[in-house]
């Protein structure tokens, strides 16, 4: 006996076309990604939301517990002052705000360091692994 499945054409369709989103999407709601200031879209991570104050980042201001600032951002560098290419100069860093030192290889009062001139991209992206959160205004 043959049987007839017309009666069930469009509502079947469109039973398995809702099961198969919910199959395939889930119920998970999509969030948009955090936006930087050139304009990227990035994945947001608990380091972009947590905020340090510059006391706490005195408080980390040696080379076996090293933290700076660079460009209002919070990094600890602990790790890698052993395998800095520039030596020991890193740790003038350690507790405060790194950014001249890092961006142009300078100290506050002007004393070239090294080369004197900006850190490679290579440099700038290792150090994004070493993020710790954004300085409190």
């Amino acid at each position: 006996m043959k049987q007839s499945y017309k009666g069930i054409g469009v509502v079947g369709v469109v039973v398995i076309a809702i099961l198969g989103g919910v199959i395939i999407f889930g119920d998970k709601q999509t969030q948009a990604p955090a936006t930087n200031t050139s304009g990227d879209t990035t994945k947001q991570t608990a380091a972009d939301t947590t905020v340090v104050t510059k006391d706490e980042v005195a408080k980390h201001s040696t080379k076996d517990d090293c933290w700076t600032i660079i460009n209002d951002a919070v990094y600890d560098i602990t790790s890698y002052i052993s395998r800095h290419p520039g030596g020991a100069e890193i740790e003038r860093a350690c507790g405060s705000d790194g950014t001249t030192l890092f961006t142009q290889r300078e100290t506050a009062d002007g004393e070239l360091i090294g080369s004197g001139t900006a850190h490679s991209g290579n440099a700038q992206n290792q150090l994004s692994s070493f993020l710790v959160g954004q300085l409190a205004n």
